[in-house]
């Protein structure tokens, strides 16, 4: 990749984590040409070559997105264990958005917690809301399952609304009952194949 390349992703990255438009990378190209004038003229035409427009930052944040889904992705791979939090936060523009979080521990106990989604939310955004389509008929369906199995929990816990510490009580409660969401999740056409893995 060219330096003229590379000087263009970390601007776009820098207008990204900034929260400034896509539009801001001419505005700074320019500031490069005007003041490479006075203090470093032989410069001037590397800063030109420089690709800023606000097509090529927006193409450039969303390879960087991708580039770091994709790290997400393959860091997860050796999680043993995870839990995912959703947060709801207002941005800006007063618009509410859904956070997704996912946690990772590994085999040698390292953690690692990152944002896996956004998604703007319209209307009103109760826990209920965030909720209701994954929770009405298969919340009713698992626990019939749990009933009919005789388990001695009686449910699972969709979110929780206390610290992360709280993270352990849950896991445990998912791990006594793995067979039960194993079996719940085959019968759904998806299962789980880490849920039967005896190691």
């Amino acid at each position: 990749m060219s330096a003229h390349a590379k000087t263009s992703y970390v601007i776009s990255n820098k207008i990204a984590r900034n929260s400034k438009p896509f539009s801001d990378g001419e505005f700074i190209k320019e500031c490069f040409l005007d003041s490479s004038e006075p203090m470093c003229p032989e410069k001037k035409e590397a800063f030109e070559n420089v690709p800023l427009s606000r097509h090529t930052v927006m193409r450039r944040i969303g390879d960087i997105a991708r580039n770091l889904e994709l790290q997400l992705q393959h860091r997860a791979i050796d999680f043993d264990f995870f839990s995912l939090a959703l947060d709801q936060s207002c941005d800006v523009c007063d618009t509410a958005q859904l956070l997704n979080f996912v946690r990772g521990i590994t085999t040698d106990f390292k953690i690692m917690e990152e944002l896996a989604a956004m998604q703007s939310m319209k209307g009103t955004t109760t826990g209920n809301d965030c909720s209701r389509k994954a929770r009405a008929l298969n919340h009713r369906q698992f626990v019939a399952l749990l009933e009919e199995n005789e388990n001695e929990h009686h449910d699972i816990g969709y979110h929780t609304a206390v610290r992360w510490l709280s993270l352990g009580k849950m896991l445990k409660s998912v791990w006594d009952q793995r067979g039960e969401i194993q079996d719940f999740c085959v019968k759904k056409g998806n299962g789980i194949p880490q849920l039967s893995d005896a190691d």
